[in-house]
C-alpha cells in the first residue's frame, strides 16, 4: 500500500487491551517524522483519551497527513 498506516486515534484502545508496545513501520519515513510519530504514539499510550491530540479532530487530521490508511484493522484481518 502506498499510503502511510496510522492508528493514532485508536491507540487508547490498544492500551486498554494491555498493549504496552506498538510497532511502527517507518522504513520510508524521514528521521524527523519517525521522531514525531514515536513521540505521539508513546504519549497517547501513556495518557490515553486525555492526550490533547485526541481532543482535536482537525489537529489529528493535520498530524496524520492526507494520504493515510488504517490498513486491514477494521476488516477483520488484524
Amino acid at each position: 500500500n502506498g499510503k502511510e498506516l496510522s492508528m493514532l486515534p485508536h491507540v487508547p484502545k490498544f492500551g486498554s487491551m494491555g498493549a504496552d508496545r506498538i510497532r511502527i513501520e517507518a522504513k520510508y519515513m524521514k528521521p524527523r517524522r519517525i521522531e514525531e510519530i514515536t513521540r505521539l504514539y508513546k504519549g497517547i499510550l501513556l495518557l490515553g483519551d486525555r492526550h490533547p491530540l485526541l481532543q482535536n479532530e482537525q489537529q489529528m487530521e493535520k498530524t496524520e497527513g492526507g494520504q493515510i490508511t488504517r490498513g486491514h484493522y477494521f476488516r477483520g484481518v488484524l
